[in-house]
């Protein structure tokens, strides 16, 4: 079957006939990659989060995500993801000697919440895809009119475009390129792994039973909740700013703050580590969804992860489960 795909270059359309295969294109950046420094402590934004960086302060913020505005209050019905279309080098960290910094002309929080997000890597602007019985992976469309795709879909990503789909309950993609996605293919936070960064891709997607294709591009860095943590600690500065305490049980890993500032943080052990772990999680769970260790928790003190591991291992033998 003949089909035709159509590319959009600025000025020009071209469309192409697609026998079979697919042709893959270099990806520019499309948005400015400074990193939203600021030399003067004084002239910082009110109600912001910043990292010390170099002799200025970087700002932490988010620009492109799923959820509405900068809200922090979810429950388990939440698609909750933000996407980057770089390979993230200019989220603000905080390691070392950096300190997290908030500046507010009115408040300080009671707390500071401390939203996980994991590293899913690069991929097409997608996230949270819901499995089928049969392995197969979709995401909600125009059920009852509704705009339930903004939870999966970065809509300033060449993806969106599937969104003009009308009538279909539930959108399938079956595959990008050569890749089938299938469980083997797709993170635990619902984002299409192994491609190639910043390619073009022709992606199947299945409306009922019918495929359409559409052009689909893997230059967006994605990032899927995962966990929560609460931070009450700060410090005043004798200046505009305070310094928030981050926890010493903090692993490295990407964070959202109050739902305004998205960090990288490294641990002081993973300092000099090229090889780090952002998405080991802290809560562990056994694996019938029981909390075995949560760092946060008073209960657990004076064990370590693995003894509390170890332990929820004996106790479920024990009770021949």
């Amino acid at each position: 079957m003949k089909k035709y795909l159509k590319f959009i270059i600025p000025g020009i359309v071209v469309v192409g006939l697609i026998i079979s295969g697919f042709f893959l294109t270099t990806l520019s950046d499309s948005k400015d990659n400074a990193k939203n420094e600021v030399e003067d402590i004084e002239k910082l934004e009110d109600n912001s989060f910043y990292v010390t960086s170099g002799s200025g302060y970087q700002k932490a913020s988010i620009k492109d995500y799923t959820f509405e505005g900068n809200e922090i209050n979810k429950d388990s019905s939440d698609n909750r993801a933000i996407f980057f279309d770089t390979e993230s080098e200019n989220i603000p960290t905080v390691s070392g000697n950096e300190v997290l910094l908030y500046t507010s002309k009115t408040e300080v929080p009671e707390e500071f919440i401390f939203e996980r997000f994991r590293d899913d890597g690069i991929s097409i602007g997608l996230a949270n895809l819901v499995k089928d019985e049969s392995n197969h992976y979709y995401f909600p469309l125009s059920d009852n009119d509704s705009d339930d795709y903004k939870g999966y879909v970065d809509m300033k990503s060449e993806v969106s475009n599937v969104t003009k789909l009308t009538d279909v309950t539930r959108l399938y993609i079956d595959q990008v390129g050569d890749l089938k996605v299938n469980p083997d293919s797709v993170t635990a936070g619902g984002v299409i792994k192994g491609l190639e960064p910043n390619k073009s891709y022709v992606g199947t997607f299945y409306t009922g039973t019918n495929y359409q294709d559409f052009r689909v591009d893997s230059n967006i860095h994605t990032f899927t909740s995962m966990e929560e943590m609460k931070a009450y600690d700060y410090e005043f500065m004798h200046s505009n700013v305070i310094k928030v305490k981050i926890p010493e049980y903090f692993k490295s890993g990407y964070y959202l703050v109050n739902g305004i500032g998205f960090i990288r943080y490294i641990a002081e052990k993973d300092i000099g580590n090229a090889n780090i772990d952002y998405n080991s999680p802290m809560i562990i769970y056994d694996e019938y969804g029981f909390v075995v260790y949560d760092p946060s928790d008073e209960s657990y003190k004076g064990i370590t992860e693995e003894q509390a591991v170890a332990n929820s291992k004996v106790g479920i033998a024990e009770e021949g489960v």
